[in-house]
């Protein structure tokens, strides 16, 4: 029985870990950068946060707003990187990395 187990347990690792092990976007060469006109939201969940929302009113999670920014329904033109889904006690918004912020 013992045997069979560990039989199982080593076919199982040899299934997940090339699947664990795959490339990047960036290793791949594919790049996920993208622009969009929006506002800055002041979301008021949680202690409260701020977002981006596109005009198709698309929500975003930026990683680091910058403070001069943080101003509610501020217009403004946005240059971002997806970032993969992440557990967050937000819960509100697709995840991006800020590459320009500016006022539109």
């Amino acid at each position: 029985m013992r045997a069979v187990c560990a039989f199982m347990s080593v076919a199982a690792l040899l299934v997940v870990l090339p699947v664990a092990c795959h490339p990047t976007g960036a290793e791949k060469g594919t790049d996920t950068s993208f622009s969009f006109d929006g506002r800055v939201v002041r979301v008021s969940i949680e202690g409260g946060f701020f977002g981006l929302v596109d005009r198709q009113g698309n929500r975003y999670l930026p990683d680091r707003l910058p403070a001069a920014m943080r101003r509610h329904n501020l217009p403004v033109r946005v240059r971002a990187r997806l970032l993969p889904p992440a557990p967050s006690y937000r819960m509100w918004g697709r995840r991006i990395q800020l590459e320009e912020i500016r006022l539109r």
